[in-house]
């Protein structure tokens, strides 16, 4: 767990903007954090809130799922969702509306759900439920002119109210149905990202301007677990995105592999100018890899750089990579990003280290 944890702390050193992390193995009980109590914009994943706030009114009995409503129109709202180019008038469930704000995060849909619940009610199952950083203060897609009205969750929050959907706070045919709906969930590119095809995730994601959110409960062969990674400033969506992949396949990794000795250690070197700092302290550039042969994930990197901060950076061109497949993105990524006067030291490095796994992966698979 400790060693999770330093890798994704690593690699979170490299990327921009501010990134907060939280992880529980649901078979074990381990968890941790990383800026897991710091408030960030929660974009759409305030939907697991109005969720619970609801259910928790058909519980008592106030709303039953299949009543039907109309959507009026003064509630039309941009963004997320089809209900916005629907024709109003016509009858929905609680069940629709439920369904789409949470498999196509329909804002008009939430926009209902906060006009019939409230905000103080919403916010008042938020304060019973424990989450200290989560609270409503508008409706999707109200435009604010102060911060301090925007909508707020921490990674730790959205974990925690993942685990009640994990859990049996809700009746069984609820969890099954609620659980089902969110794993089809029409965005899959985040968590999902890195992970493979038959893996699947109860998940609720949330973007605006400068953030990527996503966190779910992830469900394996070994143990399922819950993910949650909030991102706030990157440069893109597509950066973003990538983050939560790069986080989510590293986790993903480490999870199902616990305990088994089933990766590979590897170098490679070059050489760097007489005058650089590392030729100096070393007499020639080394970077040592951590690979899974299984899908050759690089789990681990470092290098002979003098300055933590190169290393860090360097750690975060490779981590989570695929050592093999990726060869060609690792390498322009190295041309765009790094300018320092060990650039082609690095590539050669890391060209001379995946040669010789290649050739220890080949001997392997050989009979």
């Amino acid at each position: 767990m400790e060693t999770l944890k330093r890798k994704l702390q690593t690699y979170i050193a490299t990327c921009h903007g501010t990134v907060a992390v939280a992880y529980r193995d649901l078979k074990q009980g381990d968890e941790f954090s990383i800026n897991g109590g710091l408030p960030m914009p929660s974009a759409s994943t305030i939907k697991l809130l109005i969720m619970l706030a609801f259910f928790e009114r058909v519980e008592r009995g106030d709303f039953a799922w299949e009543d039907t409503v109309d959507v009026s129109d003064a509630l039309r709202t941009a963004g997320d969702g089809v209900l916005q180019f629907l024709n109003h008038g016509q009858a929905y469930t609680f069940r629709d509306l439920m369904t789409l704000m949470l498999m196509v995060s329909d804002n008009e849909a939430a926009n209902y759900f906060i006009h019939i619940l409230g905000k103080e009610y919403i916010n008042e199952t938020a304060a019973k439920l424990r989450l200290h950083d989560t609270q409503l203060n508008r409706n999707m897609m109200e435009s604010i002119d102060d911060n301090r009205r925007d909508n707020w969750i921490s990674a730790r929050d959205m974990a925690t109210l993942l685990h009640m959907i994990y859990q049996d706070v809700l009746s069984r045919d609820d969890l099954t149905w609620i659980r089902s709906v969110m794993c089809e969930s029409v965005q899959q590119d985040r968590l999902l990202r890195y992970l493979p095809a038959h893996v699947t995730s109860a998940h609720k994601t949330g973007d605006l301007d400068g953030i990527e959110h996503d966190g779910g409960i992830v469900f394996t062969d070994e143990g399922d677990y819950i993910l949650v990674v909030l991102t706030r400033d990157v440069t893109s969506r597509s950066e973003g995105k990538d983050i939560i992949g790069r986080i989510s396949q590293m986790v993903y990794h480490s999870h199902s592999h616990s305990g088994k000795p089933d990766t590979i250690y590897i170098t490679g070197e070059a050489k760097t100018t007489t005058h650089n700092a590392i030729t100096k302290n070393y007499g020639s550039f080394f970077i040592a890899f951590e690979v899974a042969p299984d899908d050759h994930t690089i789990v681990a990197v470092e290098g002979t750089a003098s300055l933590k901060l190169t290393k860090n950076f360097i750690s975060g061109l490779f981590l989570g990579r695929n050592m093999i497949a990726d060869e060609q993105q690792i390498l322009d990524d190295i041309s765009a990003r790094y300018f320092g006067s060990s650039e082609k030291a690095i590539k050669a490095a890391y060209v001379d280290a995946l040669r010789r796994y290649e050739k220890i992966v080949g001997s392997v698979k050989e009979p």
